[in-house]
Formats: C-alpha cells, structure tokens, sequence
C-alpha cells in the first residue's frame, strides 16, 4: 500500500488529467450533437473529484508534517543519552541496575522507532524520511550493547511489526 499510495499522490495531476480527458473530452468529440446537461455532469464529477484528492492529500501532507516534527522532538530529546550509551564501554552489559536509565532510555527509542514503522507502513510518513531514520537507527543497531538489549527487547515486546530484519 505504502508505495503505490506515495506514487499516487506524486502522480495525481497527470492521473486527474487522463481521467477528465477520457470522461469529458472524448465524449465531447465522439458525441457532438449530444445533450450537454450529462457533459455538464460528469465535469461537475471530474471537478469535485480533483478538489477531494487535494483536499486529501493537502491532510495528509499536515499530518505528515506533524508527525515528522513530532518524531523529530521525541529523538532530539534521547540523542544526548544514545551517544553516551553507544560511546560507552562495548563490553559492559546495560542489564545491571547500575544501567537502568540507560535501559530506559533505550526503551524509549525502540518504542520511538517501532511508532516510526508503524507510521510508515500505514503510509503516513514519506519513504524518504523512513529511510533516512532508518539508516540512523541501524548506526545505534550496529553498536554491540544497543544490539544486545534491542534483539533482546524485539523477541519479547510487539513492535508494530518492526524487527531486526529491517536493520540488517
């Protein structure tokens, strides 16, 4: 669905045209002398349908937009403690009580990155952007502590879907 939805409404000018071409002028020109109250109808439908897909996809771009900010604030406010974790020691477990905040915090990101997913797949957030967190989240994936505690976390939580297959 992601990827025909994208395509869709990056190709929705020239899919209106060709439907307004085949449901208004090809009858104008094969049926001249026809009664002009049905041309005028299905031009009345040609136009509400091209003010709906806008309309549409101008509420998907803000939600989008809200989303993508939304994410953005949410990884802003984990980015100093990731880079302290992955900085950190490679040996050291992040199990010990002596770890829990960066525990947490690392639970925090999975949860941030499974929302991401979820997004995505229901088509709400772009393919570009999805790419980029992705590339971002395998940086933390290939750190050997985040990968420890995140394979860990994915066999024992429901993530939206999202696995480590995605980070591989």
């Amino acid at each position: 669905m992601n990827k025909g939805y994208h395509w869709f409404y990056r190709n929705y000018w020239w899919l209106l045209l060709t439907l307004f071409a085949a449901t208004v002028c090809v009858p104008m020109v094969f049926d001249a002398g026809g009664d002009g109250s049905s041309l005028m109808i299905v031009l009345a439908a040609n136009i509400a349908l091209f003010f709906f897909v806008q309309k549409q996809r101008l509420m998907i771009l803000k939600i989008s937009t809200d989303l993508l900010i939304h994410f953005d604030g949410r990884f802003a406010e984990l980015r100093p403690q990731l880079r302290r974790i992955v900085d950190g020691d490679p040996s050291a477990e992040l199990t010990t009580e002596l770890n829990m905040d960066q525990v947490d915090d690392l639970h925090a990101y999975f949860d941030l990155c499974a929302e991401e997913y979820f997004q995505f797949t229901r088509g709400v957030i772009p393919p570009e952007a999805w790419a980029s967190w992705l590339g971002g989240m395998r940086v933390y994936y290939y750190n050997p502590r985040v990968r420890r505690l995140w394979d860990k976390a994915l066999t024992q939580h429901f993530f939206y879907g999202f696995d480590n297959r995605l980070l591989k």
